[in-house]
């Protein structure tokens, strides 16, 4: 893509000089060498992750932002609380799944702590 690129403004000009050629190159080197610093720099910090899972958790992360910022905006977004209470109340079949639910989604960060403490003691409540 980054070839393509600097072919397209090589050959877009009437004249073509050696200067022009010569800034073209270097513009290009240094968009190749940025890639691979940034590829193995990626690699080291991360060693274990795939590149679909580090897509997946990018999207999960962005779409999280966009939920709370449409919350936030006064749009209807589903409220991390909403979740709770349905974690809690209907989903699961016994106690040990509905928390396995609300530690899931605690991990994800779709609950605060506080909103954690508050599911977990209802579902225990309701348990006993």
């Amino acid at each position: 893509m980054l070839v393509v690129l600097g072919l397209l403004l090589l050959l877009n000009s009437s004249v073509v000089d050696f200067t022009r050629t010569l800034t073209v190159g270097i513009l290009v080197a240094l968009g190749v060498a940025w890639i691979e610093i940034t590829r193995a720099q990626a690699l080291r910090e991360y060693p274990d992750a795939s590149a679909p899972e580090l897509f997946a958790d990018a999207r999960e992360r962005l779409s999280g932002w966009w939920e709370s910022k449409q919350a936030a905006g006064g749009k209807a977004a589903p409220a991390p609380a909403a979740a709770a209470a349905a974690a809690s109340t209907a989903g699961g079949s016994d106690i040990a799944s509905q928390l396995t639910s609300l530690a899931d989604l605690h991990a994800r960060g779709a609950l605060t702590d506080e909103e954690y403490a508050s599911a977990k003691s209802r579902v225990l409540g309701a348990g006993s």
